[in-house]
């Protein structure tokens, strides 16, 4: 098995109002209920990628990861996590930003590559 090392993949909303995560492997669409799931409940949402390909599911979800820090949104795919603060998704989310940068998590980079 071969994983590769990406540093970011893209939240876009398309001109029809629809939310992705743009991958190099193709897209993971989130729905309406997905995303107020994880902004609202923090819940844990499984996403498929739009092509069905092998290892397809990923999860998304909310993370607040100490005492005073930003809260941010966590996507996790077979080989790699990246995150977002929230401020950054909602912004996209709402249709104020077009796209926005979800950066990959150091650690569990090192993890797979390791």
């Amino acid at each position: 098995m071969i994983f590769t090392t990406v540093n970011q993949v893209i939240i876009r909303r398309s001109s029809g109002g629809k939310v992705n995560i743009e991958t190099p492997e193709g897209l993971y669409p989130l729905s309406q209920e997905d995303i107020r799931n994880v902004l609202f409940y923090g819940h844990r949402v499984s996403v498929f990628r739009d092509n069905c390909g092998p290892e397809s599911e990923a999860t998304i979800y909310g993370k607040r990861p100490g005492f005073n820090g930003q809260r941010r949104i966590i996507f996790i795919t077979a080989t790699q996590s990246f995150s977002i603060a929230d401020v950054s998704f909602i912004s996209v989310v709402k249709g104020k930003w077009v796209a926005a940068s979800m950066i990959a998590d150091s650690q569990q980079v090192a993890n797979h590559v390791a």
